[in-house]
């Protein structure tokens, strides 16, 4: 269930958490407050963390779980078998993608502009379970853009912005 013990659903306040990313300024508190106490906030520090968390028996999921929070997804097929999370959104010189796949697969991965101008293309080889890559290099200019996982005939865009 998603109910934590106090009442609230942990689905909801997920999303919130999801809706509401640190500000630089949060950041940097986090970054003081570690150098003072020597311990850090680590949902500051990602957004996704929380995904690993089963809120109403405080304890970890092993592999993260479905957070049912995308602050800036469009889901373009409903009869999808894969997800993403993208990290850090915004981003600065680089980003992060967490996919989780249903089967060994090559995705496709489609980096364009809100103009439909395609920026990047890639080839990924993906294993059945939880894959990592990390995208740098790609010398994305301050702006919002659009990432598409493709597998086949499915696909899921989600949308990066680029501070």
């Amino acid at each position: 269930s998603g109910t934590i013990p106090y009442g609230q659903d942990q689905n909801v306040l997920k999303k919130w958490h999801y809706q509401d990313p640190p500000s630089k300024w949060e950041i940097a508190r986090n970054d003081f407050l570690d150098s003072l106490q020597g311990n850090r906030n680590p949902f500051v520090d990602s957004i996704n963390y929380v995904c690993f968390i089963d809120f109403a028996t405080m304890t970890k999921i092993n592999g993260p779980a479905p957070c049912n929070a995308s602050v800036v997804g469009i889901q373009e097929n409903k009869n999808i078998d894969f997800d993403y999370s993208i990290f850090p959104n915004p981003a600065v010189n680089e980003f992060s993608v967490l996919l989780n796949a249903k089967d060994n697969s090559k995705f496709t991965v489609r980096v364009s502009d809100l103009t439909g101008r395609l920026i990047h293309t890639q080839q990924l080889q993906v294993s059945n379970g939880m894959n990592y890559f990390t995208f740098d290099k790609l010398n994305l200019k301050s702006g919002v853009y659009m990432i598409e996982m493709v597998d086949g005939n499915k696909h899921l865009t989600k949308k990066l912005i680029v501070e």
